[in-house]
């Protein structure tokens, strides 16, 4: 039975923010959204595709990002896993370079992300969060 994630938990938001770097990563993020975005029926979005809805999240992030010196440093479409647990499938990957784990947090915890977050839920059937330290 494959298991999904959505959302972190409050514990591995604290390990990840006690872990013992400090300065600039790479966060991946894998990603496999729904076929139809799960809006409720009142919402003017309802119906739409999961894809779609992600663009509406990924478009009203960049602005809040954006200050934060966080930047995309590579996007595209999943094509196939040579290696990968039977089943396993993600239908885009993208990399975004963040100058601190603060920077990420203060993402987070903003009113601004806050307010538009309900657009990836939304979208995604599965996903993956990486932080990645880069090799010195």
């Amino acid at each position: 039975m494959p298991h999904y994630s959505l959302d972190t938990t409050p514990e591995k938001l604290r390990a990840f923010a006690n872990t013992d770097f400090d300065g600039p990563f790479i966060m991946l993020n894998m990603l496999r959204f729904k076929d139809v975005a799960s809006y409720p029926k009142d919402h003017p979005n309802f119906g739409i595709s999961g894809p779609d809805a992600y663009k509406i999240y990924m478009q009203q992030t960049g602005p809040i990002i954006t200050p934060l010196k966080a930047e995309m440093i590579m996007s595209g479409q999943a094509v196939a896993s040579p290696i990968a647990p039977e089943g396993e499938a993600w239908d885009k990957i993208f990399m975004i370079r963040w100058p601190s784990k603060g920077a990420f947090f203060q993402m987070l915890k903003s009113e601004e992300y806050q307010k538009i977050v309900h657009h990836r839920m939304a979208a995604l059937l599965d996903s993956r969060l990486i932080a990645i330290v880069e090799d010195t």
